[in-house]
C-alpha cells in the first residue's frame, strides 16, 4: 500500500542517540493497539510506518537501537537504551522496517489509514475508520492486503 514516496525521512529518540534516515516507500501507517504495544508505550495505542530495509539506515552516534524480542523468533522492537524511547519493530524475515511515527522529525505528514487490535483498545477511545481494503479471505478479521506477519494484522500471537 504505497502512500508516496520519500526522498529521505529522518527520525530518532528523543536523546539523539539513535537516529535513522529512511527512504522509498511510506507503506501501512497505522495505530496498534495490541498488549505488547500497550505495555512497551504504557499507553492505549502505538503509531507505526514501515520504509523499505533496503532504503533505511541507523545513522546515530549509538547506531541501532536495543532490540528486545517481543515475539521470540518473529518480531523484534527497538528502543534506545539512554532514554527509553520506543523506536523500530522488525519482522525478522520481513523486507521492511517499521518506526514509530512521532519518531519522525517531521510525523504531521504520515496520517494512519488503520487501528490494528482495535478490539483491544480502551472504551474511551474511539478506534480509527480502516481506510482499507478488508482481507475476504479470512473468516475473522479483516487485515491489510499485503499483510505478511502478526504485527501488520489485528491479531497479535498471545502473550
Amino acid at each position: 500500500m504505497d502512500i508516496g514516496s520519500a526522498d529521505a525521512c529522518f527520525g530518532g529518540c528523543l536523546c539523539g542517540e539513535i537516529r535513522y534516515e529512511a527512504k522509498g516507500e511510506l507503506d501501512f501507517p497505522h495505530l496498534c493497539s495490541c498488549q505488547h504495544c500497550q505495555k512497551i508505550s504504557g499507553a492505549d495505542a502505538m503509531s507505526w510506518v514501515d520504509f523499505p530495509v533496503e532504503d533505511f539506515h541507523w545513522i546515530g552516534p549509538s547506531g541501532e537501537p536495543k532490540w528486545f524480542d517481543t515475539y521470540p523468533g518473529e518480531t523484534k522492537r527497538g528502543f534506545c537504551p539512554e532514554c527509553g524511547t520506543s523506536i523500530a519493530a522488525f519482522d525478522y524475515e520481513g523486507t521492511r522496517m517499521g518506526v514509530t511515527i512521532m519518531s519522525l522529525d517531521d510525523p504531521d505528514h504520515v496520517v494512519p489509514i488503520h487501528q490494528g487490535s482495535a478490539s483491544n483498545a480502551p472504551t474511551w477511545r474511539p478506534a480509527i475508520k480502516s481506510q482499507i481494503e478488508p482481507d475476504t479471505s479470512s473468516p475473522i478479521i479483516p487485515s491489510p492486503p499485503t499483510a505478511t506477519s502478526d504485527r501488520r494484522t489485528n491479531t497479535p500471537p498471545s502473550l
